[in-house]
């Protein structure tokens, strides 16, 4: 998963490194066919791109919508997988997680860096861009719940496993939690 991860971080930035990442791709993909999807992915990255990182994100990511590849944090995720597997060779309890839970923006926006905030400090009724407007917050609802108690195991014990995330005992690799 590391190595997808990182070959699609590395070939978006060689051949995307002048482009504007968020304001750019700004799709309601609730409205667009799967068609309509992956055509823009191919106008946006060119065929070539569009052959290499299709198939590597499907691999990486196959429950995430295909026009999802345009909107990853291209910024953080590479450079954070490399220190993971760094650090994680240091030691057994180094830990790791992937805030994936798609916000209510734009018809269903993919998580950026710092999204997860709300969640962590257990105050997502007080942040709009969390709300739902189908009156689906019993899934951010829950997730709240498992960020906020993780951070919670984590400051009390090391170790962010909780009853409602558990994620096993941690490993030479990075033990990952995905919400």
């Amino acid at each position: 998963m590391e190595t997808i991860q990182r070959s699609i971080n590395e070939y978006y930035h060689r051949e995307n490194s002048d482009r504007n990442t968020w304001e750019q791709y700004c799709y309601d993909k609730a409205a667009m066919t799967p068609a309509q999807q992956e055509k823009t992915v191919r106008e946006t990255l060119g065929g070539e791109g569009a052959d290499v990182l299709i198939p590597l994100f499907k691999q990486a990511s196959p429950e995430r919508n295909i026009l999802d590849l345009l909107r990853l944090d291209f910024v953080f995720r590479g450079p954070e997988i490399g220190y993971i597997a760094k650090r994680s060779a240091l030691n057994d309890c180094t830990f790791s997680y992937l805030f994936s839970l798609d916000q209510p923006i734009n018809g269903s926006t993919t998580s950026w860096h710092c999204s997860d905030i709300p969640y962590v400090f257990h105050n997502i009724d007080l942040v709009e861009h969390t709300h739902r407007p189908d009156g689906g917050n019993a899934v951010a609802k829950r997730v709240q719940e498992q960020v906020f108690q993780s951070v919670l195991a984590f400051a009390r014990t090391g170790n962010p496993a909780t009853i409602v995330s558990p994620i096993g005992s941690p490993v030479a690799q990075a033990a990952k939690i995905r919400w």
